[in-house]
């Protein structure tokens, strides 16, 4: 039966969504926790989505149509308008939520009051493979402050957010950004609450064919804009300027090791990783009192020596391995004694 004040709001907006409409949609009526309404939001859709959506006579679904596609930012707004829930939950048109995905979110929020926006992993899967790949993404508080620096710390279609949080500072998506508006919301929600992510998948994202080169470019260009400001208000006194977010992203979150002539670009590495831990060291004395600080020191010594294993093997003692990769390893194990 459908409630007028709903523990959950679960937002889904749809746009030509016809192959994967009815798994999607039906891996929400499942759901173990089952006190919650659906806004399905058809964003103009030109196949048969709307008629799919119309088939179900589940009154927990509240079908919102505009007349013309309006984009993805648009419809996430007006459903965060129309939105009764205590919390908010995200759900994409082709994706898989996991049958008790709602109700263990839903028990954590519950339990920890200071946690406002939580996620998980996530389980690759595409037509041709049901089984990828697991995508991980920060769990504990302190990591995912860390990471939002540089990468977007939650996986879009499995967050739940408290709705109030949202209300009382006036927080929603921003139009600005067309193809990152997760990244910039995070950004912002986590100057007013916690963090927290499950390390096991409750959705199963579908992998789809690449986006576009032009898409690409846009989505790397939002990206590290909002990278960098996220720096700049999170570390006042630290320097850094765009161009070396760039760079911090291009080598260390997206691995682009190589030039476009394909040779290595070890000074680019070598920079990169001295700013790295520059920035890393800054950021532990910001958060020099929080009590997850050594247990994000061992992460990232574990992350780092990894990473300046790949980069050995494939520069070599015979191109200076001793003179790049040595002091990286002497600066690192000075930052985590101090």
């Amino acid at each position: 039966m459908y409630q007028s004040h709903p523990k959950i709001t679960v937002i889904m907006p749809v746009y030509n969504g016809e192959p994967y409409l009815d798994e999607a949609i039906n891996s929400i009526l499942i759901q173990t926790f089952t006190d919650f309404e659906f806004l399905i939001i058809d964003d103009g859709s030109t196949d048969r989505s709307l008629e799919i959506i119309q088939r179900y006579q589940d009154s927990r679904i509240k079908l919102i149509r505009n007349p013309i596609n309006k984009g993805l930012v648009d419809s996430l707004n007006l459903g965060l308008s129309l939105a009764k829930g205590e919390y908010i939950a995200r759900m994409d048109c082709d994706d898989i939520s996991k049958a008790d995905r709602l109700a263990r979110q839903v028990n954590f929020l519950e339990k920890h009051p200071e946690i406002g926006i939580i996620g998980s992993y996530c389980q690759l899967f595409s037509d041709k493979n049901d089984h990828l790949s697991i995508y991980s993404v920060p769990t504990f508080d302190m990591d995912i402050r860390w990471r939002s620096l540089l990468n977007c710390p939650f996986a879009h279609p499995t967050v739940m957010m408290r709705h109030q949080i949202l209300i009382n500072n006036g927080l929603n998506y921003d139009e600005q950004f067309k193809v990152t508006e997760d990244y910039n919301l995070w950004s912002y929600l986590l100057k007013y609450t916690k963090g927290f992510n499950f390390n096991y998948p409750l959705l199963q994202y579908r992998v789809r064919d690449g986006i576009t080169q032009t898409r690409r470019q846009q989505q790397l260009k939002e990206h590290d804009f909002i990278a960098h400001r996220t720096i700049q208000e999170t570390l006042p006194h630290f320097p850094i300027t765009l161009k070396q977010v760039t760079q911090m992203r291009s080598l260390l979150v997206t691995g682009d090791f190589f030039d476009e002539t394909g040779t290595l670009r070890i000074v680019e590495i070598q920079e990169s990783i001295n700013f790295y831990l520059d920035m890393l060291y800054a950021f532990l004395n910001v958060y020099s009192d929080h009590p997850e600080k050594n247990h994000l020191k061992r992460q990232e010594m574990y992350k780092i020596s990894r990473l300046l294993l790949r980069l050995s093997r494939r520069i070599g003692f015979e191109l200076g391995l001793r003179e790049i990769i040595t002091p990286q390893l002497q600066r690192f194990n000075k930052l985590l004694w101090f």
